[in-house]
């Protein structure tokens, strides 16, 4: 890690190996931390109560990287959802068998979906080798088989069932595993936890609707509603 000062900022240049380490001590700080919110009962940090209309207008904005991230969708969609998702996490596997499927259906070309990964390493210890695993299938062109058949047993996250879900999204066994013994994919889990830092990411699932950000679970209907916002927005 390097630093220096240019004018009144100070400029850090972070190494890959830098940023796997930072990204895995903040993670398991943030986790406590959400963990110590979900025990006490304050809730999420972007509240829920409020109208759509008014959670819209109050969310804070940030800009997350998309590219090369798994995506659904046109590049040039005029509105982008990041999802910053934990495997283990009982709302990511709910949102992406009961919502997520309904919600590319129903705007196909207006929505582009992407995914990035927050695994808790407090509470969730298996989230990060999973996340790992799905960077893998990435790499193989079959993330989104599969992340489906990976949430169909959300609880099922050991080793032997990460390499099953890859025989049955059709990867090939001998690189996949090597994959995921060598955590290829770590650096890039690593980078997702520091983007999830910035912009404020303190548990899954946290949505970005054209960089707007929404914690915690979202109804199909809120997320069509933040959708048609965006396209208004878009249309100004």
């Amino acid at each position: 890690m390097e630093f220096r000062r240019e004018s009144q900022r100070l400029i850090v240049t972070v190494g890959r190996a830098d940023a796997v380490a930072g990204a895995v001590a903040f993670v398991g700080v943030a986790a406590g931390l959400a963990a110590f919110f979900v025990v006490r009962g304050f809730g999420a940090p972007d509240a829920q109560t409020t109208s759509t209309t008014d959670a819209w207008a109050a969310a804070p904005v940030f800009t997350i990287a998309t590219d090369g991230h798994p995506a659904r969708g046109p590049a040039d969609a005029p509105v982008t959802i990041v999802e910053f998702t934990d495997y283990e996490c009982p709302f990511c596997g709910q949102h992406a068998r009961q919502v997520l499927p309904t919600l590319l259906a129903s705007w196909g070309d207006t929505l582009r979906y992407v995914v990035r990964n927050f695994p808790n390493l407090v509470l969730h210890p298996r989230a990060l080798p999973a996340a790992e695993a799905a960077e893998c299938a990435h790499g193989h062109d079959r993330f989104w088989e599969y992340r489906a058949l990976l949430h169909e047993l959300p609880l099922d996250l050991s080793g032997e069932r990460l390499t099953s879900v890859a025989v049955a999204s059709g990867i090939d066994t001998t690189r996949f595993r090597s994959c995921v013994e060598t955590r290829a994919t770590r650096d890039v889990v690593a980078l997702d936890l520091l983007a999830a830092w910035e912009a404020g990411v303190f548990g899954t699932p946290t949505f970005f609707v054209n960089g707007r950000r929404f914690g915690g679970e979202r109804t199909l209907d809120q997320l069509n509603e933040f959708i048609r916002l965006a396209l208004t927005d878009a249309a100004r």
